[in-house]
C-alpha cells in the first residue's frame, strides 16, 4: 500500500487522480508507475480516461485500496447507458471531446476547465471531457479548452514528465505545462447576451444531466440516451451542409455566431472550439423550448426539411423522428405505375373526362405527378391495343 493515496474526488477523471497520486507521493509519472508500482505498459500516449491498458485498474486498486468499481466510475465509460448507449474505444464517440493524441502530445483541445472550480478544489472533472458542457453549471462562466496565455491544450500530465536536475515535480496539475500559468487563477469569462432565457435553459439542461434528470417540458422520454441523442441530432442538422440558412437565422435572431462552421465547410460538435460549441448548444437549448412548435417553425423558415436528417434518420430517437416525420416531411408523393394505370381505369369506367386534371383529383397529387400518370396510362392503353 502506498504511503500517500489521496481519495478520488466526486466526478474526477481517472487521469487527474492518477497524476495527483504520483505527485502526492513526490514522483514523476514514469518513475511512479513503472518503477514503484511495476506497471510497465505505456500510459501517457493513450486516452486513459477513455481506454485503460490491460491490468491498470487492478494495479491501482491493489496499491491504493480503492475498489475496482470505484475506479471504473472515474472513466468515461461510466456515461455508458446514460449519455450514450455505447462508447467506441477507437475513433469518434458521440459527446466525447477527442484529445487527438500523437505520441504524448495532445493535438486537440479535448479537456476543458473552469478556473473557479479549479481554485476551489484542484482536480479535473469528468464532465469537462464532454461536448455537452461549454459553461460551468455552478459559476456560469465559460469553460476554457486551452491555456488563455499560450493557447496550449490542457495537458496537465506533462508536468509529470521527468526533468533533468529535478527529483520531483514542481508544477501542479493546475499549471499549464507549456507556459506554467496557474489555470486556477485565470480570470473567468462570462457569456454576454440579452437573451438570458437561452442561458438559463442551457444551464438547466447541464444541471439536470449531473443529477440524472432529462426531458423536454411535458414530453415523456423514457431513457436518457434517447434525450441526449436527440439533442445531438439537432446540433448536427444545424452544423451540417444543409444548415447554412439556419446558422444565419441563429446569428440574426439570437446573436450566436456559427460562421466558423461555414469557413470549415461543416464540422461535428465535438470538433468545434469551445466558444462556437457553446453557441451551437445555446441554439439547441432555445429550439427545444416550446417543443415542438418552435422547432418546426424554425426549420420551415430556414429550409431545414426531413432531408437534413435523412442521412441517419433511422437512428434518431422516436421523440424527434416523430416530429420530423409529421412536421417536416414535405416530400411529394409519386404514385407507382400500377396506381397510375388503375386510376386511369377508374376514370374511364366512371365516364370521367380522361384529363390530367382528373388524374390529379383522383390521385391527390400535383399537376406534374398527374401528368406523368396520364402519360403512363396512355402508354399502357396503346400497349394493350397493339396486343
Amino acid at each position: 500500500m502506498l504511503p500517500v493515496h489521496p481519495q478520488p474526488k466526486e466526478d474526477e477523471l481517472l487521469s487527474s487522480w492518477m497524476v495527483r497520486l504520483a505527485f502526492s507521493n513526490g514522483y514523476f509519472l514514469h518513475s511512479f508507475y513503472s518503477t514503484l508500482l511495476g506497471y510497465k505498459l505505456p500510459l501517457w500516449n493513450v486516452d486513459l480516461d477513455r481506454h485503460q491498458p490491460d491490468g491498470l485498474l487492478e494495479v491501482l486498486a491493489i496499491n491504493t485500496g480503492q475498489a475496482l468499481e470505484r475506479l471504473k466510475q472515474l472513466t468515461l465509460s461510466d456515461y455508458q447507458g446514460y449519455l450514450f448507449d455505447s462508447m467506441t474505444v477507437n475513433g469518434n464517440s458521440r459527446w466525447i471531446l477527442p484529445l487527438g493524441i500523437y505520441h504524448r502530445q495532445r493535438q486537440r483541445a479535448g479537456l476543458q476547465f473552469c478556473p473557479e472550480c479549479l481554485s476551489e478544489d484542484t482536480f479535473y472533472r469528468k464532465r469537462w471531457r464532454l461536448a455537452l458542457f461549454s459553461m460551468c453549471e455552478k459559476h456560469r462562466c465559460l469553460l476554457f479548452d486551452r491555456c488563455p496565455e499560450c493557447k496550449a491544450s490542457v495537458s496537465f500530465h506533462r508536468n509529470g514528465i521527468g526533468k533533468r536536475g529535478l527529483s520531483f515535480p514542481i508544477d501542479g496539475i493546475e499549471n499549464c505545462y507549456n507556459c506554467h500559468t496557474d489555470l486556477s487563477g485565470v480570470e473567468p469569462v462570462y457569456f454576454e447576451t440579452t437573451e438570458r432565457s437561452i442561458i438559463n435553459k442551457y444551464i438547466s439542461i447541464i444541471r439536470d444531466f449531473i443529477v440524472e434528470l432529462w426531458g423536454i417540458d411535458n414530453n415523456v422520454i423514457p431513457c436518457a440516451p434517447l434525450f441526449y441523442s436527440g439533442l445531438h441530432f439537432i446540433a448536427s442538422a444545424i452544423l451540417g451542409h444543409r444548415g447554412k440558412l439556419a446558422r444565419k437565422k441563429i446569428k440574426d435572431e439570437l446573436g450566436l455566431d456559427l460562421s466558423y462552421v461555414d469557413r470549415k465547410r461543416g464540422m461535428s460538435l465535438e470538433y468545434l472550439p469551445a466558444p462556437e460549441r457553446l453557441h451551437c448548444l445555446l441554439a439547441v437549448s432555445w429550439l427545444i423550448e416550446e417543443w415542438p412548435q418552435r422547432f418546426i417553425e424554425f426549420c420551415e423558415s430556414t429550409g431545414i426539411s426531413r432531408s437534413a436528417f435523412s442521412d441517419n434518420i433511422l437512428n434518431s430517437p422516436f421523440w424527434l423522428s416523430k416530429v420530423i416525420d409529421t412536421g417536416l416531411d414535405h416530400r411529394v408523393y409519386i404514385p407507382t405505375t400500377e396506381e397510375m394505370i388503375n386510376a386511369g381505369k377508374y376514370i374511364e369506367e366512371n365516364n370521367f373526362p380522361l384529363t390530367k386534371k382528373t388524374f390529379s383529383t383522383v390521385l391527390g397529387t400535383s399537376k406534374t405527378a398527374a401528368s406523368a400518370a396520364y402519360q403512363a396510362y396512355k402508354a399502357s392503353a396503346i400497349h394493350r391495343d397493339n396486343n
